[in-house]
């Protein structure tokens, strides 16, 4: 594996010392659509807007529906099946990807397949499955959409039936066609490897991140290790992923091990990854709080552009006392 990937010349660096912090607090997050809202059957759980006392801003949820045509490619596989959806991006109203999986027993042994559904002028289309490199078995995880119709999504192919290995790919919607989905290449030269795919984000159109962790597999459990890539797309083209160097263990840690589990990107070629909830593992860093003093911490998930302005405002008039929550 490289030591970097180029994205319209940008180049993955370890973090920077910073002095200004944005904390992202737990927020609630819902699957539906905008309409009326239905009623509430007796006996039900309370909606959002009962438990909160406030209709959630920007409208109503819907009432939840099946993802179409989903059911129909898990029965035609088997009787004994079940369906999941593992993310959603939304690019406008009524412009939505919805990726998942189903799963159903065949000849006694358990089969997974990935599917994607998409939502187009405020009509979700009949779900289609993925074709997946290797055993035509796998799964979608992922999906980041900058623009209508175009959308990136990645998740993980079982090299053979054995469904304890699994290896990432990625697929790219362009124009509103789907193209043919492709293993992530340049992971690792071991010969006993297992990987998967974390989180995908897109600055534009054809160019995107994508971050996961890939297992050496040892004879044992304690003899797997496991290590942090970054992937990276270029004007449509996906590059060899490298391996995250630099992480700064902890001289107590004898097998240091390293994990990604989220990436934003803001534009082309400016993103930045982090471990999600392993922050506080031996794996990583951790807050910028552990590495140099923080001035400010601005909560929010994200913070709206008020909190933001009044951050800064507060950053700048600070004097000498020290971090600060606002």
């Amino acid at each position: 594996m490289g030591t970097f990937n180029p994205l319209r010349g940008a180049r993955w660096t370890r973090p920077p010392l910073a002095t200004v912090a944005v904390a992202a607090v737990a927020a609630l997050t819902a699957f539906g659509v905008t309409g009326a809202a239905a009623a509430t059957p007796a006996g039900s759980p309370p909606s959002l807007a009962q438990a909160t006392g406030s209709v959630p801003p920007g409208g109503t949820w819907g009432t939840s529906t099946d993802v179409p045509g989903v059911a129909a490619l898990a029965d035609a596989a088997s009787s004994d099946n079940s369906v999941g959806l593992t993310a959603l991006s939304c690019t406008a109203p009524g412009e939505c990807v919805a990726v998942g999986s189903y799963s159903a027993i065949v000849n006694g042994s358990n089969t997974i397949h990935p599917y994607i559904a998409s939502e187009v002028n405020g009509v979700w289309g009949n779900a289609s499955e993925v074709t997946v490199p290797g055993a035509n078995l796998g799964q979608l995880e992922v999906v980041s959409c900058p623009s209508a119709g175009n959308c990136s999504a990645s998740g993980e192919f079982y090299p053979t039936t054995n469904l304890s290995v699994r290896q990432p790919f990625v697929i790219d919607e362009v124009g509103g066609i789907w193209q043919t989905a492709q293993p992530v290449t340049g992971m690792t030269s071991a010969s006993s490897w297992s990987a998967d795919a974390r989180s995908i984000s897109c600055g534009l159109a054809g160019d995107c991140a994508l971050v996961g962790t890939y297992t050496v597999l040892g004879a044992t459990a304690s003899t797997s290790y496991n290590y942090a890539y970054v992937d990276s797309e270029v004007d449509g083209a996906w590059q060899p992923a490298w391996s995250v160097t630099g992480v700064p263990y902890p001289a107590s840690v004898t097998s240091p091990e390293s994990y990604l589990t989220k990436v934003s990107c803001g534009a082309a070629g400016d993103c930045a990854a982090g471990c999600g909830v392993f922050a506080d593992s031996p794996a990583c860093i951790g807050a910028v709080s552990k590495v140099v003093p923080v001035d400010l911490v601005i909560p929010g998930c994200p913070p709206t552009p008020t909190q933001l302005l009044q951050g800064l405002l507060a950053l700048l008039s600070a004097g000498p006392e020290g971090r600060r929550v606002i």
